[in-house]
């Protein structure tokens, strides 16, 4: 996996209306991408790490477009205040269906934190070595292109 080169954050779009009026953040249509796209976005500057707001966002893949919502929550507690993903197995799950090699291999990695560990620990996640297979559930690599507003590649 590359550098953290932002985090992703899924939200619906009454919540991406009251962040947006909360943080003063513009929310505009997403830039429509050929497997990704959201119907508003929204990017958050002021953190160390930018903040990519994404709500309406959909998949599209063999049924066509889909949308990516989260079945299950994982709490993460981080000296900056607690977050959430979805568990572990619904990650792994996610990243195998949006297939992109970036994404096959962050599903490896969390199949990885599972060995040597009892049935059951996919669905807690737990901090680890490397922090970053923490965030992978909101976390996309640096290496996009300049300007799409929505997942890329």
């Amino acid at each position: 996996m590359g550098p953290i080169g932002d985090i992703d954050v899924l939200l619906d779009e009454a919540d991406a209306d009251r962040l947006s009026v909360t943080l003063g953040l513009p929310l505009q249509p997403g830039t429509a991408h050929p497997a990704f796209r959201s119907r508003r976005f929204a990017r958050w500057t002021a953190p160390p790490l930018p903040v990519e707001f994404m709500a309406g966002f959909e998949h599209r893949g063999a049924p066509g477009w889909t949308p990516v919502r989260p079945r299950t929550r994982a709490r993460i507690d981080h000296p900056a205040g607690p977050f959430f993903v979805p568990a572990r197995h619904e990650l792994i799950e996610m990243f195998r269906r949006f297939g992109r090699p970036k994404d096959l291999s962050r599903a490896a990695a969390l199949e990885r934190l599972d060995e040597g560990r009892g049935s059951g620990a996919g669905d807690r996640l737990r901090p680890a070595g490397d922090h970053r297979l923490l965030h992978v559930a909101v976390v996309e690599d640096d290496d996009r292109l300049a300007g799409r507003k929505t997942m890329r590649d």
